[in-house]
């Protein structure tokens, strides 16, 4: 099916039965995906974020009430897009999704048709020899209708600066308990990603937020890993300025792997409007910002003795862009740290950072990051 909506840039968009499919219980399960959890951010590990499951948020009246219909808003992608990241070497998939289709009422079960669509391209990564992350693409955000009125609540946030929080930390708990108690018994899935890009929230509410939202899963999954992004985009130059010089959370498992991203445009976006040249004329040293704007967080994970992972990084097509992703992926491989591609997925059209086949043929970043594997 085709979306009738445009695809979004980077920030724009920026029962029983069903259940039984997606588990996994036996008991190797538990010590094969403990295994899997573990090797999947340790040696350079790269893949790509499938994107089209988030798409749809720009519609008016997007909200938990009116997500948008899945194949026409947003989509949960083919199978051949799996198996053929997956048999090209880039098999850890991340998979962005969002949190008011899987669960429409906070605290409340989860949606079963949106969680079979997600345990299917879960079934299919699995099919193809490849390794999941789950990624909740909220911005610590949750769009809410609030007597007939659309609210972006921030997570933890006063309504009004005076009432009680529409959307609260035990509300992304319950998310995250929920969905832990489906994927748990799954050795395809190796990260739970707790929360893409948060931001815009008061300085130590997410460090507070993401430890609770860990205890609720280790409640359940003492196993799989537990992807933490940083505050403030998750922005990897800036990753100790922002989050502080101390790791943060307390995983009772000693299983938490700490998130940033990288983009290398003048403004950290990832949109990439000024040219190369421009690039360089503001600044004499863009052609090495694989290395400064990357390094910092890798070394921040160092001194806390903490594993770290990219979850998106990505460059437009062009000669130069290809050689700044050339020299940030060899510093991966060297320093044994997985990341994402930002991205691919069916319906991204002409973005330019798009890694997604076209006419059969690999694109320019792809090959790029082959000649590094």
């Amino acid at each position: 099916m085709k979306l009738t909506s445009n695809p979004p840039d980077r920030r724009t968009f920026l029962g029983q039965a069903a259940l039984t499919s997606l588990a996994w219980a036996s008991s190797s399960a538990w010590c094969s995906q403990a295994v899997a959890s573990e090797s999947a951010f340790a040696g350079g590990h790269f893949g790509v974020n499938i994107a089209g499951a988030e798409f749809g948020t720009e519609a008016d009246q997007f909200c938990n009430e009116s997500s948008g219909r899945c194949g026409y808003d947003y989509t949960y992608g083919e199978k051949s897009t799996v198996a053929f990241f997956c048999n090209q070497r880039l098999p850890l998939i991340r998979i962005p999704f969002r949190w008011e289709r899987i669960q429409p009422r906070l605290g409340g079960p989860l949606n079963l048709e949106e969680l079979s669509r997600l345990g299917r391209l879960v079934s299919w990564v699995h099919q193809s020899g490849g390794q999941v992350v789950l990624d909740v693409h909220n911005y610590a955000r949750f769009f809410l209708r609030v007597d007939g009125v659309i609210r972006e609540c921030v997570i933890d946030e006063t309504a009004a600066g005076t009432g009680p929080p529409a959307v609260r930390r035990s509300d992304l708990g319950d998310l995250w308990q929920r969905l832990a108690e489906v994927f748990r018994d799954n050795p395809t899935v190796v990260g739970y990603g707790l929360m893409n890009e948060p931001h815009g929230l008061p300085s130590g509410r997410w460090k507070d937020i993401s430890n609770y939202v860990v205890q609720r899963i280790r409640n359940v999954d003492r196993r799989t890993s537990v992807i933490v992004a940083g505050d403030g985009w998750s922005n990897s130059a800036n990753f100790s300025r922002i989050n502080g010089e101390q790791a943060w959370v307390n995983d009772p498992a000693d299983n938490v792997v700490y998130e940033a991203h990288c983009y290398f445009d003048h403004d950290f976006s990832g949109t990439y409007r000024w040219s190369f040249d421009k690039e360089l004329h503001h600044d004499p040293q863009a052609a090495h910002r694989g290395r400064t704007r990357l390094v910092p967080f890798l070394d921040w994970c160092t001194r806390n003795g903490v594993r770290g992972f990219i979850g998106e990084f990505g460059v437009p097509s062009s000669e130069n862009w290809l050689s700044v992703l050339g020299e940030f992926a060899e510093i991966l491989r060297h320093r044994g740290v997985a990341a994402c591609y930002w991205a691919a997925g069916e319906f991204w059209g002409n973005y330019p950072l798009s890694i997604q086949p076209s006419g059969g043929h690999k694109q320019p970043q792809h090959a790029a990051l082959l000649k590094l594997l």
